[in-house]
């Protein structure tokens, strides 16, 4: 039944199967854990509500100071429509009040299409060292195959906030073809959805006795990260040696010529030999 009266429709009625999972749009997950991540860097304030388009492949960065010695390990962004592709580079080392957001050593490339719309976390294939205090740069390039892109943005006058930026944070470069970089405020855009996603370097660790190896067992050491807590290495000791044996006396081997003393091992009972010879002892399983 509709709202709109019985003048719409089967007299206010309408049909839908029930193998329809919605009216008109849907959504999807595919979601991972977030508990490694230590910082996520943003400056989107509100949710996602406006975009800009050109019929142009076209660039967009945020710049961002890091909180500590972090692992950089992937960036977020949206997809206005299916198929966008997306070229995603890393820049570390920037100047303190830089005004071209790819001016410093280039850390990481990525480049992969996203097969559907909406918001993505990219997973870089090698981590960036982020030094605390360090200016770094998340740049995107956005493309289609038909040539006309758009990409998310917080613009002043969409929505029901009031959105602002701050002077060297989020850049654009409208033509990706020429890298001439402008303050995302000349275009009217106040900031774009670029995130970057932290983990900690655990660059100070204590380690922990997990498991005592024996002669029957593997043992395992844990790097306990001092920074955040969590595990940052684990290491498999191999089994050990028979630490608890039970010895019998020596006795004159008459065929070795030596003296021999058995013994067994109390925690696998396994059997073992000692003997000497010429003022030197020998153990042997």
């Amino acid at each position: 039944k509709n709202s709109w009266g019985v003048s719409w429709g089967d007299e206010g009625y309408f049909w839908i199967s029930y193998y329809d999972a919605t009216i008109k749009n849907f959504a999807g997950f595919s979601v991972r854990s977030s508990e490694s991540y230590v910082n996520n860097y943003s400056y989107n304030g509100s949710d996602f509500s406006a975009y800009y388009s050109y019929s142009y492949a076209t660039a967009a960065a945020n710049v961002f100071t890091s909180k500590g010695l972090e692992r950089l390990t992937s960036v977020a962004t949206y997809a206005i429509k299916p198929g966008t592709t997306v070229k995603v580079s890393v820049y570390t080392g920037l100047a303190e009040n830089c005004t071209n957001p790819t001016k410093g050593t280039k850390a990481a490339y990525k480049e992969m299409t996203l097969e559907r719309e909406g918001y993505h976390t990219i997973y870089l294939d090698t981590p960036v060292i982020l030094q605390p205090g360090e200016k770094f740069s998340v740049a995107i390039e956005y493309s289609h195959n038909d040539g006309k892109v758009s990409v998310a943005a917080e613009i002043q006058g969409y929505g029901k906030y009031n959105i602002s930026s701050r002077e060297g944070e989020t850049f654009i470069c409208a033509n990706a073809k020429y890298n001439i970089w402008s303050a995302a405020s000349k275009y009217n855009i106040e900031n774009v959805y670029i995130q970057a996603l932290t983990e900690c370097a655990h660059s100070s660790v204590t380690t922990v006795l997990e498991a005592q190896p024996t002669c029957m067992s593997t043992g395992a050491v844990t790097e306990i990260c001092n920074i955040c807590g969590c595990e940052a290495n684990r290491i498999e000791l191999p089994n050990g040696a028979h630490e608890h044996v039970e010895w019998g006396e020596f006795v004159h081997d008459e065929e070795s010529g030596k003296e021999v003393c058995c013994g067994v091992c109390l925690d696998c009972g396994e059997e073992q030999m000692k003997y000497y010879s010429s003022g030197t002892t020998m153990v042997t399983n």
